[in-house]
């Protein structure tokens, strides 16, 4: 039965091809990061298909279908902030960027999926002007309370004239 959230992949991202082979077939499962309050809403939950394929042509693995995002990614509960290691990581890839591409604070840096806004407090600590599109709504305003820019919503056309017009 077709599913309006789900969208089936029939080509390879990476080469193209479109002779996928199935290697595993997962039974259905909601989507991750998503915390259930019970048992009951847990079992109750809608589920999605899991198939995991491999591209014939250039061996890429990935999955059949892709969720429509703002399922995913809404209200997801993950914070990038909790993970060891992470900002230092951060850092590192700020100061490189900063060298490569010689940036100064007239610039505007953009940070697509900015999660609790690690990433942007890194480049605000280096004098940068940047600004964060995260989708999901409790992550976006915890980044707005600590002072970041933030714009809740997806990454888009339209999104990136927004922050042309900022």
């Amino acid at each position: 039965m077709p599913n309006k959230n789900l969208t089936i992949v029939k080509f390879c991202r990476v080469c193209g091809a479109e002779d996928s082979r199935v290697v595993l077939n997962l039974e259905a499962t909601p989507p991750g990061d998503i915390f259930f309050s019970s048992r009951s809403s847990a079992t109750a939950a809608q589920k999605y298909p899991l198939t995991l394929a491999i591209c014939e042509k250039c061996g890429y693995l990935h999955l059949n279908e892709v969720l429509d995002p703002h399922i995913s990614y809404s209200n997801y509960v993950y914070h990038s902030s909790i993970t060891v290691g992470l900002r230092s990581k951060f850092e590192e890839l700020a100061d490189l960027t900063v060298s490569l591409a010689s940036l100064t604070s007239e610039d505007l840096v953009v940070d697509l999926g900015s999660n609790d806004g690690t990433m942007l407090k890194v480049l605000r600590e280096r004098g940068l002007r940047a600004v964060g599109v995260e989708p999901s709504e409790r992550l976006a305003e915890g980044s707005r309370k600590d002072g970041l820019t933030v714009i809740n919503r997806f990454f888009d056309q339209s999104c990136s004239e927004e922050i042309i017009e900022q």
